[in-house]
């Protein structure tokens, strides 16, 4: 027999959801613009009675349309969508770092085919000493267009020097957003493991108080922290019976539930190689040495994100990047740093072979002085002979040497070359050149010439026209800067970088230099397009799963709203039934 007042409990259980309904349909409009916000939605099943616990068996159709149960407050979230989205996020993010960072390259390198006012510099000026050398040619004898010979040199090694400073400068500046990157990649670390104790604590008080309740908004923060981690690197996730969740970063497990790692940097002084490690690898920061802690750096080693560019870029030395331990086959800011040493290397090793140093016949194994050259007559001076060095070997006029700077812990002390490898970026941009007695600056034609240090010789700073003059007053000084043409611009010149060898003229070599820099931007920037287009699109297509839709949200309001009303009108009419059923039946005539 049907219970009388089943059809209250009816009326009652579907008042009740359709109210938690709308305030379920309020939450979802008031954070429509809420970051990482997951549309919620009313669970519900129907009420099964069960007759076997009745005291009194009875049917099952008696007992039938016992309304409605909440069963919990879930979310609209799709874990497939979720996973692409962040796989694509994390190499789309990949692109977009390296592309930024090689664009920063490009703007240091400059155009090799732009030498105009403001455009490439090491173009500009190659120019300007190919024309020097031709006016000093055509005036020989002449001490001023001499100097502009010099001042052309000057010029091309003090922008040689620039570019060095503009490449450690993005360095430098890459690193310290690297720092922050990973600053961030902890904070979210924190937040998860954080976030993992309040959900599995809400969880099993749940558990324990026998409803299905699920801490939504504390899952919509922690889905919005591992989203930003997917921009860093490559993870994966499990999810625990607790509700909380276990993150691998580069195959490493980053967060255990309340327990976290934490990422740092560390950079090698003398390769300069950036490493990314994990603290519980070595213990030497935030986490305590222990008797079980690993000796050794544990290395974060990531495919793709943000962090993976940041290496690549910092330690790419192209193709022959095995020569260095740590570097990456991406041609990035160490490549082109060592081109350009390739191209300070070889302008010096061409331009110091030309100009010979002639001997003293009153005084052989020494150099003729400049004013002395007036003493002989040209018939003498046409049986002059090249200095020789002690080997045997042929001496020419160093044009083009490497700085030599002052011990900063020494002072009036040259520092040696070892002592130099040994120094950060920042600490050789402190330096001082050394000085003489005199205040004129040291240099070193036997040391390794480089971007960084090349500078002209001492004895041609000092001696000007007089020391750039084979024979001052003759003009045989023509046929010098004629070879100091010709060895510029002939197209055998070989320049080698971390094993890469290429022949050519400077200008053949400075345009391969900056195009290949161009088409590697151009080629990221392709990629980071196309990535960029497809994770927009993913998210696109999570946020219509997951986001709030106002048009659907208004439609569910007004839906729950008549059934609210509907369950409302269903009590009055149950209420009716009853009054007649009490007070009106058994009277007739009334």
């Amino acid at each position: 027999m049907r219970p009388t007042f089943i059809g209250f409990e009816t009326a009652r259980s579907a008042l009740n959801l359709n109210q938690k309904a709308l305030d379920i349909v309020g939450h979802n409009i008031a954070n429509i613009n809420t970051a990482g916000y997951t549309r919620q939605r009313v669970d519900s099943a129907a009420v099964a009675t069960d007759t076997y616990a009745a005291r009194v068996a009875q049917s099952r159709t008696d007992t039938a349309g016992a309304g409605v149960e909440l069963t919990g407050i879930g979310q609209t979230r799709d874990a497939f969508l979720d996973k692409r989205f962040r796989d694509e996020y994390s190499s789309s993010s990949y692109y977009i770092q390296t592309s930024d960072m090689l664009s920063d390259i490009e703007g240091s390198l400059g155009d090799a085919n732009d030498i105009s006012e403001g455009g490439n510099m090491v173009a500009t000026s190659l120019q300007d000493i190919f024309s020097s050398l031709d006016t000093s040619a055509n005036e020989p004898t002449s001490p001023e267009h001499a100097n502009l010979v010099l001042s052309s040199f000057t010029n091309f090694t003090q922008i040689l020097q620039k570019i060095n400073s503009d490449l450690d400068s993005v360095a430098g500046q890459q690193k310290y957003n690297m720092d922050s990157a990973i600053e961030d990649v902890n904070t979210s670390l924190q937040k998860i493991a954080d976030l993992n104790k309040e959900i599995s604590s809400d969880a099993a008080n749940a558990l324990k108080e026998g409803n299905k309740d699920t801490p939504n908004d504390l899952l919509d923060q922690r889905n919005l922290q591992i989203d930003n981690l997917a921009s860093y690197g490559n993870i994966d996730l499990t999810y625990e019976a607790d509700g909380s969740v276990t993150v691998e970063m580069g195959g490493h497990i980053a967060v255990n539930g309340s327990s976290f790692d934490k990422l740092r940097s560390k950079e090698d002084n003398q390769t300069g190689i950036v490493s990314l490690l994990w603290n519980s690898g070595s213990g030497e920061k935030d986490v305590p040495q222990t008797e079980d802690s690993q000796k050794e750096p544990l290395l974060a080693n990531f495919s793709t994100g943000a962090l993976r560019a940041y290496t690549d870029v910092l330690n790419g030395r192209g193709k022959n990047a095995g020569q260095v331990n740590g570097s990456t086959p991406l041609q990035g800011i160490p490549y082109y740093k060592e081109r350009l040493n390739a191209m300070a290397r070889t302008f010096a090793s061409t331009v110091n072979q030309i100009i010979p140093v002639i001997e003293d016949p009153k005084n052989p194994g020494h150099a003729l002085k400049a004013e002395d050259f007036s003493k002989y007559t040209p018939d003498e001076q046409s049986k002059f002979h090249q200095l020789h060095d002690k080997n045997g070997n042929l001496v020419y006029k160093q044009l083009i040497s490497a700085k030599v700077y002052e011990d900063p812990q020494h002072s009036g002390q040259a520092l040696s070359a070892n002592d130099y490898n040994h120094l950060s970026a920042e600490e050789k941009s402190n330096l001082k050149q050394k000085s003489d007695e005199h205040g004129n600056y040291e240099t070193d034609s036997s040391a390794i010439v480089t971007a960084d240090n090349i500078t002209i010789d001492k004895e041609w700073a000092v001696g000007k026209a007089n020391y750039f003059f084979s024979n001052p007053g003759s003009k045989t000084n023509a046929s010098y800067a004629k070879e100091l043409q010709q060895a510029i611009t002939k197209d055998n010149n070989n320049f080698t970088s971390f094993g890469e060898t290429f022949t050519g003229s400077f200008e053949d070599y400075l345009m391969d230099y900056t195009s290949k820099v161009g088409t590697d931007t151009a080629y990221y920037g392709n990629l980071k397009d196309v990535s960029s287009a497809l994770s927009n699109n993913l998210m696109d297509k999570r946020d219509a799963t997951s986001g709030v839709q106002m048009d659907e949200e208004t439609t569910n309001m007004l839906t729950y709203q008549k059934s609210y009303n509907a369950a409302a009108r269903l009590m009055t009419v149950l209420d009716q039934m009853l009054d007649k059923l009490i007070n009106g039946t058994g009277t007739v005539g009334l």
